[in-house]
């Protein structure tokens, strides 16, 4: 309900302050970036122990118009991903912070209506490679046994690359013939496991056992800024 409202909200600021002279640039070139929430489900984990962590986005992208609706959007992007495990027991604390840092291409089919302020929507795949994964680790026995075993973070425990489907949605106001801001909310969910092994294995309670079934998943606020040239006919 609250992602419905947005929509209804940004379409409507976008009818309010429409300009009829407004025009659609056929070449787009943007530099965004935003920040959020990312975490990995589709663990046994998921609901007790991983938490979200602050994600982030930054990238330079490419659009080009078909119409003054419909377009095509892609181009490459810094992403960082992961989660934080939490385990508070009797007998062992543990507070792990995931970051998996990856190479993303998206391609998207997107939507926009209006004409000096646009919202549009967007949704396509993406194609991620993995440049580097690590933790950050605090532990704190409560009792005596060594019953956590931890998997250690280095490139063999990880899948190199990732894919999934992105969905966005926001509002562009051009403050010029050819150049335009854009604040939207984005939506990456990876739709493949990009574990090897656990991610953690408890020897004595087995509701807390892993299995091997990690997805990504991030909802950013996003910023951009882009650049036009060419108009469409």
């Amino acid at each position: 309900m609250p992602r419905l409202l947005l929509i209804i909200s940004l379409y409507l600021l976008g009818t309010c302050f429409n300009s009829v002279n407004g025009q659609t640039n056929k070449f787009e070139i943007a530099i965004e970036g935003g920040s959020g929430a990312t975490h990995f489900y589709g663990n046994v984990l998921t609901l007790d122990n991983l938490k979200p962590i602050i994600g982030g986005y930054a990238g330079v992208l490419f659009q080009y118009h078909f119409s003054r609706i419909f377009s095509v959007k892609s181009g490459c992007s810094y992403e960082r991903k992961g989660a934080n495990f939490i385990l508070n027991s009797w007998e062992f604390n543990a507070d792990y912070v995931y970051q998996l840092n990856y190479l993303s291409v998206p391609a998207v089919i997107q939507a926009e209506f209006g004409r000096k302020v646009r919202f549009f929507i967007n949704t396509g795949p993406y194609f991620s490679f993995l440049l580097s994964q690590n933790y950050i680790a605090k532990n704190s026995a409560s009792g005596s046994g060594n019953w956590l075993l931890i998997s250690a973070s280095s490139e063999h425990d990880q899948v190199k690359y990732d894919f999934g489907i992105n969905a966005e949605t926001g509002v562009k106001i051009y403050v010029s013939t050819n150049t335009a801001i854009s604040l939207s909310i984005a939506d990456h969910c990876g739709l493949i496991n990009t574990k090897k092994q656990p991610l953690f294995t408890d020897t004595i309670l087995a509701p807390v056992n892993s299995d091997n079934t990690t997805f990504n998943n991030s909802v950013l606020l996003v910023f951009g800024i882009s650049y036009g040239f060419g108009a469409v006919n």
